[in-house]
């Protein structure tokens, strides 16, 4: 069998504590599987996640809080996709078969729109290149025997649709406009037989680019016409392994990575540089220079991570198993509304404190009409002998109040110090007492 050839190289993952940015667990709404998470690009951002049990999730104020609506409870959405802030499509599978519904009200209301009698697929991508023409993919995601695949396509924004069989089982897509993306397909010849397919024309015409029947493609997502990059697992010596493949507009490069025993269920990059991945055993790795090496983020969550998006260049949402959603961002709590917002800055003293091991820290930012734009704020921890221990935030914030975490957990009992400068100047500085 002929194998398209590519260039391998080797890349680490680092575990630098010093570098970890730390990830925080946000209050859900529910405890059931979330599967997909997206965000449409708007002031403020709107968040949608969809999940088992008929779950979908919306946040209108950038990922700090979600509500829920339960469109079918017999349903586990697995794909979501939103057009604009009205107009979005979930798709999932129950033991009755494949449904799709459409929402044209932002959520409010969802709409079944179609039903396909299949128990055996279940959605596996979903895309739309403007109103009316979208493909829904379907295949074996998590068997070990895949099945064939098939294309369910619609010219009038879903509500009809038609089947087009494949020879392979469809394991995801990701498509950067309207008309370019990706689609990965897996099929059992001895072992596993894979594919990388590229689209031109909105999923009309798969090109294959890539194809092994050594590896599992389980990750993919595209930037660009020259960025995009694909996950794989297989087994090399008997022993478990992971490839990072990488498009540079002409061939995919494929990169040895260290931690082979996890599955890496999501990738999503904000820039060509910036980007995220996330795998099946609650571990998020970041990288900064589009791939070459990945650092390991703070705390491993222990939890089965099915999704993970970036919003800006350092911050991110991961969702997955029971309903857990994380973030690396420290804007939780912001308070939105006009007659509420501070009118001086502030910075409170933590609570719990004494503390052991975690504790809150709140601070004020008001409404100037005197400040242009965000103000740059950083709050940072220091020991009785002045030496830096953590940088809690280093973001530009809008006027509001705020709320972060300190974790405590590998240091020694004693007196701390948490400062918080806004703009390059010291606002406050206040102390805290670990006591283990």
């Amino acid at each position: 069998m002929k194998k398209v050839s590519f260039l391998l190289i080797t890349l680490f993952i680092t575990d630098i504590c010093l570098s970890q940015t730390q990830w925080y667990l946000i209050n859900s709404p529910v405890s059931s599987n979330l599967n997909k998470i997206i965000f449409i690009n708007q002031e403020p951002q709107i968040g949608y996640i969809a999940g088992d049990s008929g779950v979908v999730l919306k946040s209108t104020n950038n990922g700090l809080n979600w509500s829920k609506k339960i469109v079918n409870r017999c349903i586990n959405f697995t794909e979501i996709e939103f057009l604009n802030s009205q107009t979005g499509w979930i798709v999932g599978a129950s033991n009755c078969g494949v449904f799709i519904y459409k929402t044209t009200n932002g959520g409010a209301q969802w709409n079944d729109i179609y039903e396909e009698a299949d128990t055996i697929r279940c959605p596996t991508g979903l895309h739309f290149n403007n109103g009316q023409n979208g493909f829904i993919t379907a295949g074996n995601r998590n068997s070990s025997s895949p099945t064939r695949g098939y294309i369910l396509r619609t010219s009038n924004g879903g509500m009809n649709w038609t089947k087009e069989s494949g020879s392979t089982s469809v394991q995801g897509i990701s498509f950067m406009n309207a008309d370019y993306g990706w689609m990965t397909t897996r099929f059992n010849i001895g072992n596993y037989y894979s594919e990388i397919n590229l689209t031109t024309n909105a999923g009309i015409n798969w090109d294959m680019r890539i194809n092994s029947d050594a590896c599992d493609f389980t990750a993919i997502y595209t930037k660009s016409l020259s960025k995009s990059w694909a996950f794989s697992k297989f087994v090399y010596n008997q022993s478990p392994c992971v490839e990072m493949y990488k498009w540079d507009g002409n061939i995919w490069l494929g990169s040895w990575m260290t931690n082979g025993n996890y599955i890496y269920t999501s990738v999503s990059f904000y820039d060509s540089i910036n980007g995220f991945v996330c795998t099946d055993h609650g571990h998020i790795y970041k990288t900064t220079n589009g791939g070459i090496s990945f650092t390991s983020q703070y705390p491993v969550i222990l939890t089965y991570l099915r999704s993970i998006i970036m919003i800006s260049k350092d911050i991110g949402f991961a969702a997955g198993n029971g309903g857990r959603i994380f973030t690396n961002s420290i804007s939780v709590g912001i308070i939105s509304d006009e007659n509420d917002m501070p009118r001086s800055y502030s910075l409170k003293q933590n609570y719990p404190n004494p503390f052991n091991p975690v504790t809150k820290i709140r601070f004020d930012i008001p409404k100037d009409s005197r400040i242009l734009g965000n103000d740059k704020v950083l709050l940072k921890v220091f020991d009785m002998l002045g030496r830096e221990i953590k940088t809690l935030v280093n973001e530009s914030l809008k006027p509001g109040s705020y709320e972060t975490t300190f974790d405590g957990s590998n240091l020694n009992s004693g007196v701390y110090f948490y400062q918080l400068l806004i703009n390059n100047k010291q606002l406050a500085i206040k102390k805290m007492i670990l006591l283990k």
